[in-house]
């Protein structure tokens, strides 16, 4: 029945069978419409302008902002929405802030990632240095963990032998793997907080993209959720082009020592003389969003929204998730089942056919 519905009125889908909404969803068709509406009957400015227009679009930039951790359950006084091009500059932008951290702390930066982590998590390995303040770098700043066992091993022996004295790590890891569909488990940032003190400074980046495109990216509980979370909007809704970094208030330091500046990150620059700046701290995205908004998209973000929500009720990506659980675990029977008239396998599944019936159940029933 849903799969019909999402298929009415979209004549490209008449002969296609279209399976690839990890990769990019495709958009409602009236999503193009209330944007191409609103963007001809309103005035957006630039919001770091004075004008009447420009304080409009700047309210309404904060209402979006809002309007995103309510869809993912998200107190509004613990996060804050960043927004960037998509989940890799979020990324990319996190393990920035976290080199000049460490470099300005007389840290080294530490850089751990799980096996079946997104190129963008893995890139983000060679930011890392072993560094210390008055002493030679020594010993490896990165490790790839195989297993997810690993991470819980490396968790519990940090906490036993303080290694992580004179560094500060950074512990990324994917929601869902882009390779077998995996989901991963999601305890590790409790984990880390409940084993390991303040001193020790580790923080958790989840790479969302994957996960957020067919389930519900649950960040209610602070103390079970990651520091840190890069997703993408369009591998939600299709449309549009943007991402975010969503960031817990009370783990943003880090991300705040960062050096470059520009646009409306700054209050005020010297450009002769002393080089000097005043940095805008008031809340993470004044001082990690570099440039004027993407203030089209921004906006389409709100329609893509509320779209969802009309279409598919209050909690759209429960019953996204719902679906395409569904959907996987009947592709993995009848896919797994089609032979070559040698009776060779016809069709090879890069995870386990059992294991995705079995989750894909579980998930139905539960």
């Amino acid at each position: 029945m849903l799969a019909k519905q999402m298929n009415s009125n979209r004549p490209p889908l008449k002969d296609v069978i279209y399976l690839d909404s990890a990769g990019a969803p495709l958009f409602l068709p009236e999503l193009i419409d209330r944007v191409h509406e609103d963007l001809k009957c309103n005035i957006y400015a630039n919001p770091h302008s004075n004008s009447g227009p420009a304080q409009a679009v700047a309210n309404d930039i904060q209402s979006v902002r809002e309007q995103i951790l309510d869809f993912f359950g998200a107190n509004r006084e613990d996060w804050d929405v960043v927004f960037v091009a998509n989940a890799t500059a979020a990324i990319k932008l996190t393990a920035d802030c976290f080199r000049d951290y460490a470099e300005d702390s007389g840290k080294e930066f530490w850089y751990g990632y799980h096996r079946d982590s997104h190129t963008s998590l893995v890139g983000a390995r060679e930011l890392a240095k072993a560094r210390g303040k008055g002493r030679k770098a020594k010993g490896k700043a990165n490790r790839c963990f195989v297993q997810d066992g690993d991470i819980d091993k490396w968790i519990l022996q940090s906490s036993e032998h303080g290694q992580h004295s004179g560094r500060v790590s950074l512990l990324a890891y994917p929601g869902q793997s882009n390779m077998t569909g995996r989901r991963l488990p999601s305890h590790w940032p409790d984990l880390v907080r409940r084993e390991t003190d303040k001193t020790s400074e580790i923080y958790t980046l989840l790479d969302a993209a994957a996960l957020a495109s067919t389930s519900f990216l649950d960040l209610s509980d602070i103390s079970t959720s990651p520091d840190f979370v890069a997703v993408s909007f369009y591998k939600i809704s299709g449309y549009p082009q943007l991402g975010a970094l969503i960031v817990q208030r009370r783990s943003v330091g880090p991300l705040l020592s960062r050096r470059y500046f520009g646009g409306g990150t700054v209050e005020m620059v010297t450009t002769v003389g002393e080089s000097w700046h005043a940095k805008r701290t008031d809340s993470p995205h004044d001082a990690l969003e570099d440039g004027t908004p993407a203030t089209h998209a921004i906006v389409a973000v709100k329609h893509a929204i509320e779209c969802y929500q009309d279409k598919y009720g209050t909690n759209p990506m429960q019953t996204i998730a719902s679906h395409t659980s569904r959907l996987a675990r009947k592709m993995a029977i009848e896919l797994s089942g089609l032979r070559h008239v040698n009776n060779k396998p016809m069709v090879r599944l890069y995870s386990d056919c059992v294991k995705i019936i079995l989750n894909c159940s579980t998930f139905i029933e539960g």
